[in-house]
């Protein structure tokens, strides 16, 4: 994602009110135990995982799997501490000093390293979580792979239309 778009998120993260899930969701598209890993994200990011979802359901049918993993795909954050100084720091370090954003990270083990970590590491820990409440491998495998690099000339290394459709709806939310 370049620099541009991470700054318009944040301009959205400053301008954000709180959102919950609303009463057009169709009833049953997350568990009780997801829904309550949606409800562990930052304001910002569950207003995010619903721009994802509405621009997925815009652009065709949306399978079950793929509305779960837009309304969970960034929970690997969750809980980190991750501030809108963290995310500013991990797009800019992470273009002028990978290695450094590394050194911050560590292991995640303290609280100052812990939103870098969660922010480099989100789909893993996100993956985990999903999976232990229950979502299907389906939905935690387009989690574990929704920032899959991309190739030198722009195109996603994917053949999989749902994780491409993620891919692109997450980078244009």
């Amino acid at each position: 994602m370049g620099v541009i778009q991470r700054l318009r998120q944040g301009f959205r993260h400053l301008l954000t009110p709180r959102v919950r899930m609303t009463d057009t969701q169709p009833p049953g598209e997350l568990s009780p135990a997801a829904q309550a890993l949606y409800e562990r994200l930052s304001p910002f990011d569950q207003a995010h995982a619903q721009r994802v979802l509405a621009a997925l359901r815009q652009a065709g049918t949306v399978s079950p799997d793929l509305a779960q993993a837009a309304l969970l795909h960034d929970v690997g954050k969750a809980d980190a501490g991750i501030t809108l100084v963290h995310r500013t720091l991990v797009v800019l370090l992470g273009r002028l000093s990978p290695r450094l954003l590394q050194r911050l990270a560590g292991d995640g083990r303290n609280r100052w390293s812990a939103p870098f970590y969660a922010a480099l590491h989100h789909e893993a820990i996100g993956a985990e979580l999903a999976q232990r409440s229950g979502c299907s491998p389906r939905t935690v495998w387009l989690i574990r792979n929704h920032s899959l690099k991309s190739t030198p000339c722009g195109g996603i290394m994917t053949d999989d239309a749902e994780l491409a459709a993620l891919q692109a709806a997450d980078a244009a939310s």
